[in-house]
């Protein structure tokens, strides 16, 4: 998931690295797709080198919004009973590894029922 540290017994500390982008292939590639797809990015959003292509920094600027709008939506938590966006839900699997590491709960992943 991340890097994790801990600072002090008495007060522990978690860093976690959780950038969804880079952790999640397909979930990228299939947001690129969309966005290709509903012309949200278009052949100026991208530089071209010899043999690689990157987005440029209004591509760039493009990409963090659509993450951001991704990470926004909400879906129902069934044990929760309301609704939560994908960013808490990253956040809430991130605390249940916390739990794991410092107090040895058992960790039960998140499934997805839709």
């Amino acid at each position: 998931m991340g890097d994790i540290a801990t600072v002090a017994a008495a007060r522990p500390v978690l860093a976690v690295t959780a950038h969804p982008v880079q952790r999640c292939g397909a979930w990228a590639v299939a947001l690129l797709r969309r966005a290709a797809a509903q012309r949200t990015l278009t052949a100026a959003d991208f530089v071209s080198d010899v043999g690689s292509a990157s987005l440029s920094p209004a591509g760039r600027k493009k990409v963090a919004v659509m993450v951001r709008e991704e990470l926004a939506t909400t879906v129902h938590h069934r044990q929760l009973r309301r609704k939560v966006s994908y960013e808490e839900l990253l956040h809430l699997e991130a605390l249940k590894l916390v739990r794991l590491c410092l107090e040895g709960m058992p960790y039960k992943p998140f499934r997805p029922w839709w």
